[in-house]
């Protein structure tokens, strides 16, 4: 699963569905596009939750469940002091953490400084992981583009507060990438689970 599929879906999921089924062993594997194609290949999961791929694996569907944007969070200690700016020229002011080169959050953020030609005040370290993240934004006044479902559950817990940018910045769902036919049993049975809620 991405690290977005963890922390916005899995975390309120799999609580609840390893009451109902315990007899079913789940293993959370936490990996990027490139990682979960390979395990994918490798027949060495059964499921993956990601966002849809620009082509669908042979002989698998992808069905979306939760959907997701873009946001500017910053640490909960934070948020008083952020106004909500209604401009990116406004934002980019502001100190901003960039995820590290190559994660979609970067692209989106280097997309913003090319189509508007203003450049963001940005801060010398680079992150891709949630803990690191969370750490160096509670150290500093600063915010980060990201998509909402890596931060939701620091969000309802108050640890990471959110603002919505000044234009919306869709981003693709995330879904359950499962075989056509064949899909073992639990896979088949989280599968059923998941798509049955509204999350």
């Amino acid at each position: 699963a991405i690290a977005g599929a963890i922390s916005g879906l899995l975390v309120r999921a799999l609580p609840n569905f390893s009451e109902i089924h315990p007899e079913i062993q789940i293993t959370v594997v936490e990996a990027d596009a490139s990682g979960w194609s390979t395990l994918l290949a490798n027949q060495e999961v059964d499921l993956v939750i990601c966002r849809q791929p620009l082509v669908l694996p042979i002989a698998h569907r992808f069905i979306p469940v939760l959907p997701d944007r873009y946001v500017i969070a910053c640490h909960s200690n934070f948020e008083a002091s952020f106004k909500r700016h209604a401009s990116w020229k406004a934002w980019s002011r502001e100190l901003w953490l960039p995820s590290s080169l190559g994660s979609l959050a970067r692209q989106a953020l280097d997309n913003l400084q090319e189509q508007l030609e203003i450049e963001f005040n940005q801060h010398p370290v680079t992150a891709r992981v949630l803990s690191l993240t969370w750490a160096l934004l509670k150290s500093k006044r600063m915010v980060t583009l990201v998509p909402y479902s890596v931060v939701q559950q620091l969000h309802e817990l108050g640890e990471m507060a959110v603002f919505e940018p000044p234009k919306p910045l869709p981003f693709e769902p995330i879904g359950l990438l499962l075989a056509e036919e064949g899909a073992g049993f639990a896979a088949t049975k989280l599968a059923d689970y998941i798509t049955s809620k509204s999350w």
